[in-house]
C-alpha cells in the first residue's frame, strides 16, 4: 500500500467516502486487532496482531510460503507470518491459542505467508522479534465475530493514482476520519517495517561502497 491509517472504528459507508478522496485509487478497509498467544518455549505470551482478509479468505497482498489460504467455511483457520512459524516449528494443521478482544480462542494454522508490511515483525513497544511477535490473518467475517467488529472497520490501506499528491490525499483521509477516531494517515516512510527495511538497505550501501573505498 501507499498510505495507511488506523482509527477507532467506522461503518462500511465511510469506506465509500474515503474512495472519493482526490488521488485515492483503491481503498481496503480491514480489521486490525491486538492479540496475545501462548506458544511452547516462550517464557511469556507472544504479542502481535490479527488482520482481516477478504471474505473469501484470499491472501491478496501476501506471499504464500507453505500450506494454503484459510477456508472461509472454517471459522478457526488462519495463516501466520512465516518468520514466526519457522521460529516455533509450526506446520499447516497445527493449533495455536490466542486471546482476542479479551477472549481465548483455539485456532488452526492453514498456511504461512510473507507480508510487505511485516518484513520486520514489530511488537508492542517497538520490539523487533521473530519469536515473540505473531501476526496472523483470517477471513473478515470470522475475525469480526470474535472481536465484535461486524459491519465496521478500524484500519485502512490505500493505493494512489499515478501522479497524485500524497500530501493532499493524506489531508483528505484525515478530514473524512476526523469524527471516527482517525489516528492520522501516513505514507510508507512512517510504516515501521518499511522504515527498518530502508535503514537496513542504507547500512548495506555504506558497507558495500564507502568502507571498501576506505580500506
Amino acid at each position: 500500500p501507499d498510505l495507511f491509517v488506523h482509527l477507532e472504528h467506522a461503518p462500511e459507508s465511510v469506506a465509500r467516502q474515503l474512495a472519493e478522496v482526490p488521488g485515492v485509487a483503491t481503498v481496503h478497509p480491514r480489521i486490525d486487532e491486538p492479540l496475545a498467544a501462548w506458544v511452547p518455549g516462550l517464557a511469556r505470551p507472544a504479542t502481535g496482531t490479527a488482520i482481516s482478509l477478504p471474505d473469501d479468505g484470499s491472501v491478496r497482498g501476501l506471499a504464500l510460503r507453505r500450506g494454503r489460504p484459510p477456508d472461509p467455511a472454517r471459522a478457526d483457520e488462519v495463516v501466520v507470518l512465516s518468520s514466526f512459524a519457522d521460529a516455533h516449528a509450526l506446520e499447516p494443521g497445527d493449533p495455536i491459542e490466542v486471546v482476542l478482544a479479551g477472549r481465548r480462542h483455539r485456532l488452526r494454522v492453514a498456511g504461512m505467508v510473507m507480508s510487505p508490511e511485516h518484513v520486520f515483525p514489530i511488537g508492542a513497544g517497538g520490539v523487533l522479534s521473530d519469536r515473540g511477535v505473531l501476526v496472523l490473518w483470517m477471513p473478515r467475517p470470522a475475525l469480526a465475530a470474535r472481536t465484535g467488529h461486524r459491519g465496521i472497520f478500524n484500519d485502512v490501506t490505500f493505493t494512489l493514482s499515478q501522479g497524485a499528491s500524497t500530501r493532499a490525499a493524506l489531508a483528505g483521509i484525515d478530514r473524512v476520519l476526523a469524527t471516527w477516531g482517525g489516528l492520522g494517515a501516513h505514507d510508507r516512510d512512517a510504516q515501521l517495517s518499511h522504515r527498518f527495511v530502508t535503514q537496513e538497505l542504507e547500512q548495506l550501501e555504506v558497507m558495500a561502497t564507502r568502507i571498501p573505498i576506505g580500506f
